[in-house]
């Protein structure tokens, strides 16, 4: 979540590189948390649970940039529907 926490304080200026660096974050994210759910109880318990709404909340699916928004999207949808199969 620190990758995606720099990459989005350029909120103003998201470019392509920075959607593509957000974009394999969020991937290696979902993979971790599909291959082990149990990270995600352990993520929301820790003591950076705020952090990490944040990020997840106002940096990315509040994001001034479609693109960003739409790969937070889909990245909380994947996880969802893998943790509520389980």
């Amino acid at each position: 979540m620190q990758i995606l926490s720099v990459a989005l304080k350029k909120k103003d200026s998201v470019v392509m590189d920075d959607r593509n660096i957000i974009d394999q974050a969020l991937g290696i994210w979902i993979s971790c948390i599909v291959s082990e759910p149990q990270l995600l109880n352990d993520l929301f318990s820790s003591q950076d649970a705020s952090a990490f709404t944040k990020v997840l909340i106002e940096d990315g699916l509040l994001c001034p940039s479609a693109a960003v928004r739409i790969l937070f999207r889909n990245a909380i949808r994947t996880i969802c529907e893998t943790v509520t199969r389980s």
